[in-house]
């Protein structure tokens, strides 16, 4: 870890976690020589379990069974060639440039949460690139020109876009920033299954508006008192259609040679009630038909 430049705060969480592995793979198979297949059984779903305990990496990262095998080359993945399941960290990407971290999300991914754990963690993302936050609640319209301007004034800073960046028009804005800026963005998306046309599941949905509809007093005003805040959600789920979570993550990767997801679901969880998924499913099918009554969710 020395050899390849981790901080040593990143080397501490990566020792705890090498040491709970240790002790986890030994008492289940002994000192045996483990087959790659039994490795692959055995480590993604331990790496989900001890991600539910203590978020890996600098940005709550669920780092999943392809980043522990051998060589830096797994650790830094070659931007531009996209791996089966493509997952980074933050550490991985390049510290001799700017960086923009933005979010692919939709309201309620906890995006703003996790830009105010980074910029209160001591020593940042572990290097020494100023480190400032653009919330788009609070800057208001033209945000990504606003972006640009402010990434000029001191190209290697790190930018947190603090805004949900949901289709491909914004994220040809931020390839266009990163050119002129020469900085490098790593996009972080929360981790869901998906379904066959979008890349984030009912799950995920049912559970974005549960934490919105939580909110009191949000900078943008979408919180328990925006009476069509369900409406608000549905528009930008719908915004993803098309895609299915393997197209989604690819066409990001290959973007931009970086992707960080962050834990969301439990992997035991429950099933979604029946109820829930009946009225996230009459709310979508209603929106997408141009009929949706805007009191219909919440009033639900």
């Amino acid at each position: 870890m020395e050899n390849w430049g981790t901080s040593a705060r990143k080397q501490k969480e990566l020792s705890k976690l090498l040491d709970q592995w240790a002790v986890h793979i030994t008492g289940k198979c002994g000192n045996k020589p483990l087959s790659s297949s039994a490795y692959l059984d055995e480590a993604e779903p331990f790496l989900e379990q001890y991600a539910n305990q203590d978020l890996v990496g600098a940005a709550g990262v669920l780092v999943q069974a392809e980043n522990l095998r051998d060589g830096e080359d797994d650790l830094q993945p070659e931007r531009g060639t996209a791996p089966c399941s493509p997952t980074t960290s933050l550490d991985a990407v390049s510290k001799t440039e700017g960086l923009i971290v933005f979010f692919p999300g939709i309201p309620g991914c906890a995006k703003s949460v996790l830009c105010k754990e980074i910029l209160e963690m001591p020593g940042g993302l572990g290097d020494n690139r100023p480190l400032h936050c653009m919330t788009g609640d609070l800057i208001g319209g033209r945000y990504w020109q606003k972006v640009a301007d402010k990434r000029k004034e001191e190209p290697f800073r790190i930018t947190l876009a603090n805004k949900n960046a949901p289709n491909e028009e914004v994220w040809r804005q931020i390839e266009d920033i990163c050119r002129t800026t020469k900085a490098a963005a790593a996009p972080v998306i929360p981790d869901s299954e998906g379904t066959d046309t979008n890349p984030f599941s009912l799950e995920a949905l049912a559970v974005f508006m549960f934490r919105v509809l939580q909110r009191v007093n949000h900078d943008g005003h979408l919180d328990e008192a925006l009476w069509n805040a369900g409406y608000v959600l549905l528009k930008f789920y719908n915004l993803y259609e098309g895609k299915s979570r393997s197209e989604f993550e690819s066409d990001l990767y290959e973007r931009f040679g970086f992707l960080v997801k962050t834990p969301l679901l439990k992997p035991d969880r429950s099933p979604l009630p029946g109820d829930v998924k009946s009225i996230l499913d009459e709310g979508l099918s209603l929106f997408i038909d141009g009929r949706f009554p805007l009191r219909l969710l919440r009033k639900k």
